[in-house]
C-alpha cells in the first residue's frame, strides 16, 4: 500500500507516522516480527532510501511498480 499511495501523492512523512504508530502500539516485537519482513515494509524503505538519494517521485514510482507491482507474489490484485 505504501507504494500506491506515494504514487499517488501521500507524502513520506505521513508513511513515516503510519510505521511508528505500528510500533508504539503494537510494539517492536510485533513490529520487528510482523512488519519489519513485509511486503509493505520493503516498499516503504525503498521509498525513504530513494528519497535520500534525490531521486524523483516519478523515479521512485517506476521502481515501486516494477519490484512490488501486479507481478510481485505477495501483492494480490482483486
Amino acid at each position: 500500500m505504501p507504494d500506491v499511495t506515494y504514487i499517488h501523492g501521500l507524502d513520506s512523512a505521513a508513511l513515516d507516522d503510519v510505521f511508528e504508530l505500528l510500533a508504539w502500539n503494537q510494539g517492536i516485537g510485533y513490529f520487528s516480527s510482523e512488519i519489519g519482513p513485509s511486503t509493505l515494509f520493503q516498499a516503504y524503505k525503498t521509498i525513504k532510501q530513494m528519497e535520500k538519494k534525490g531521486n524523483t517521485r516519478e523515479e521512485i514510482g517506476e521502481v515501486l511498480k516494477e519490484k512490488f507491482g501486479e507481478k510481485h507474489p505477495d501483492v494480490k490484485v482483486v
